[in-house]
C-alpha cells in the first residue's frame, strides 16, 4: 500500500487482517494527520515514523518535532521471520500512534 494525504486522521487496525507469509509494505506520507495503529504482536515490525511538527509514537519509543528525529523500531526477528510488515511514515504535522493489540 502507498497512501498520500493532504489533511485526514487515518485509524489501521490490523489485528485481525491476514497477513500473508511475505515481507508486507506499508507507506504512508502527507501534510497534516493524526494516524492511530493497531498492530497484532505476531509479526515481525520495521517501522520508521517521522513528523516534522508533532509526536511519533512507536510502541514505548517516542519522537518529537520540530527538532525531534523520527522513530525507527526494528523487531529483533526481523530478517529471519516468514511474516513482516514494513511501514514507512512520513507527515509535515501531526500525531503517529502505533501500539501493539
Amino acid at each position: 500500500m502507498d497512501m498520500w494525504t493532504g489533511i485526514g486522521d487515518l485509524y489501521f487496525d490490523f489485528s485481525k487482517a491476514y497477513i500473508p507469509n511475505k515481507e508486507t509494505k506499508i507507506k504512508l506520507r502527507g501534510y497534516i494527520a493524526d494516524i492511530h495503529m493497531k498492530l497484532p504482536e505476531n509479526v515481525a515490525y520495521k517501522i520508521h515514523a517521522s513528523v516534522k511538527i508533532g509526536e511519533a509514537t512507536v510502541f514505548n519509543q517516542k519522537g518529537h518535532g520540530p527538532i525531534g528525529g523520527p522513530v525507527t523500531y526494528i523487531s529483533d526477528d526481523y530478517e529471519a521471520a516468514a511474516k513482516k510488515i514494513d511501514i514507512f511514515m512520513d507527515y509535515k504535522i501531526g500525531d503517529i500512534t502505533v501500539n501493539y493489540v
